[in-house]
């Protein structure tokens, strides 16, 4: 079929009548339905985000070296690439960069033109779903037909059907179905003579049923050949262990599960590494039918950043606030003048404070730039080298703000989804030993309700992943450890345990009191109903501090109690950012139904 080719910047308005991406002088008819005339993009879709000032660019140099990145950019065939880290590991700042590295290494490419689209999503989608899928697809498709593009005649006839429809008021699916046939089209017209690319960052802050239907729909754009980069706090929910060649002998006890297979689609079982299968060999169950198909996702966790990179940010941050220390991170012309700090640095009888605290930052972070920015902030909140306080017997203050305000975007789901994950948090932190998580099994235990629990019936879980999903990224499920079969749930940072652990926050020491085999005794967790002649009810701010001593205080920690800084505006300080899990090996991301 021979297409026709027409450039957006010569077309007449009245071809593109009411398109307001590639005509965009041009007006609606009168004869419109009155509700087009006040439909905006859903508020929670942005196309941009800018870089703050205090960004290190090659912060996430280590991402951008792996072999996942680098087969991705390079490879148009190359599976979805998903990024997974938790609360304020820097996923849309890395969105960006990619971007960027997309452009810069497409411009010096000579194999097509590169078309890329970026999708922020800003905060939880819970109404307006249809509206929010049209316009996450109809933004894709602004992004991807620039208005210097050529594009197939039969394209722009398919737009004009979509416009159309908007003018008239068509029902959601309608315009839905118009504007997947164009960006579907407009993807595969791409690929005969370049690339696309889509970026979507915080996909987890769509609902689940709406986050169901966007990965369905970027399977069926990525088969067209559409690129696609997502960022997520948890990752796609499927059962997953290390995957090993099922045609050669791995060494398990220092080969690493594969990265990079296949799998028979026919049998959905056996496993082949590329080398294994270009040497021509077949499913040993499926033979001539073996239908050998790469794996959808590449999972890719953005937790930790090498030490070496982080201390190089710790660094030229503790230079750009205080000037030349000696650290060599920047031109001295271009650093600010020597503070108050910055002096003390330079006095210090060692004479290598600055690289001293350097190393003690990043051996405190454990590869966490959330960890690695706090206590920064400890040092840029001192006038001298000697004041700087580093272990107090709590969590400091910015620490306990910043979890609290985690456990209030909890509390604003429906109610059987905050009492699950509150509920949930508070049985992981409990577990012994401290920080190891619980078992599947031994959380859907505790999670039943006491059989003297009143209410409507409430369905409980189906699997982890409504566990996950409730808890929004502050639980984590791991793989089984050495020697078990089970799967544990974990909280993602050990700093997020002990707050969860130790009583400083009232709704999950409620939630601890509701648990099934919680020690705490029955005579605090009942509020009392008993007649007007009876001893009156304890107010809830009584029942919640009896509750408190049932907990320990906070181990020793390296964190100022001082913070929030002064001056700031707000206990979050310079970075509103979660903690890491700190681990020597952060395991791969994995999922597993609790019947399992």
């Amino acid at each position: 079929m021979q297409v026709e080719f027409i450039n957006l910047d010569n077309m007449g308005k009245a071809e593109l009548q009411g398109n307001d991406h590639h005509a965009q002088d041009s007006h609606p008819p009168d004869d419109v339905d009155p509700f087009f005339r006040s439909t905006t993009t859903h508020p929670s879709l942005k196309k941009s985000h800018d870089l703050s000032s205090d960004i290190y660019h090659s912060l996430f140099n280590g991402f951008f070296k792996s072999d996942e990145f680098t087969s991705w950019i390079h490879r148009k065939t190359c599976p979805q690439l998903h990024c997974i880290g938790g609360p304020g590991s820097g996923k849309t700042t890395l969105t960006t960069l990619t971007a960027e590295r997309i452009r810069h290494t497409c411009s010096q490419s000579l194999t097509g033109t590169a078309f890329i689209a970026t999708i922020y999503i800003s905060e939880d989608i819970t109404e307006d779903e249809q509206e929010f899928f049209e316009d996450f697809l109809h933004m894709v498709y602004q992004q991807l037909t620039p208005n210097e593009s050529l594009i197939g005649q039969h394209i722009v006839k398919w737009y004009n059907n979509y416009v159309k429809a908007q003018h008239a008021g068509k029902c959601t699916s309608k315009r839905v179905e118009l504007i997947a046939k164009v960006l579907h089209a407009r993807i595969s017209e791409i690929g005969d003579c370049g690339r696309s690319f889509l970026l979507v960052d915080s996909i987890d802050q769509c609902s689940p049923t709406l986050k169901e239907l966007l990965e369905r729909e970027l399977s069926a754009l990525h088969k067209k050949g559409l690129s696609i980069m997502v960022t997520s706090r948890l990752p796609i929910y499927q059962k997953q262990r290390d995957v090993y060649c099922d045609f050669h002998e791995a060494d398990y006890d220092y080969e690493d599960g594969l990265r990079f297979y296949l799998r028979c689609m026919s049998c959905e079982d056996i496993v082949i590494c590329f080398s294994c299968k270009d040497k021509g060999n077949f499913c040993p169950k499926c033979g001539l039918d073996t239908q050998w198909e790469e794996s959808k996702y590449l999972i890719i966790s953005v937790d930790r950043i090498p030490r070496s990179e982080l201390q190089n940010f710790v660094a030229w941050d503790l230079e750009r606030e205080h000037g030349n220390i000696g650290l060599g991170t920047s031109d001295p012309c271009k650093l600010p003048p020597l503070s108050s700090m910055g002096i003390s640095f330079l006095k210090a009888e060692s004479g290598t404070a600055a690289r001293e605290w350097v190393t003690r930052i990043v051996s405190e972070a454990h590869g966490s730039i959330a960890l690695a920015k706090l206590g920064l902030d400890v040092v840029h909140g001192a006038t001298s080298v000697g004041s700087i306080e580093w272990i107090p017997n709590r969590l400091p203050r910015n620490v306990q703000a910043l979890f609290n305000d985690g456990i209030k975007s909890i509390e604003q789901q429906p109610e059987k989804h905050r009492n699950l994950a509150l509920k949930s948090i508070a049985a992981v932190a409990k577990s012994e030993p401290r920080f190891s998580g619980a078992s599947l099994s031994e959380l859907a235990n505790l999670l039943q309700d006491r059989p003297h629990a009143s209410g409507y019936n409430r369905l409980p879980p189906r699997s982890a992943e409504h566990i996950l999903q409730a808890s929004k990224g502050y639980l984590h499920l791991l793989p089984p450890r050495f020697g078990s079969e089970e799967y544990t749930i974990s909280a993602y940072n050990f700093l997020f345990c002990s707050y969860a652990a130790e009583g400083y926050n009232d709704e999950l020491i409620w939630a601890n009191a509701q648990l099934r085999t919680s020690n705490i005794p029955r005579s605090f967790t009942i509020i009392s109903t008993k007649t007007k002649d009876s001893q009156p009810v304890k107010p809830m701010e009584d029942i919640l501090g009896d509750l408190r001593k049932f907990y320990t205080e906070s181990p020793r920690s390296m964190y100022s109690p001082k913070s929030p800084l002064p001056g700031r505006e707000s206990p979050l300080t310079r970075s509103s950012t979660g903690y890491f899990r700190i681990q020597e090996q952060v395991p791969k991301p994995v999922g597993l139904g609790l019947g399992s």
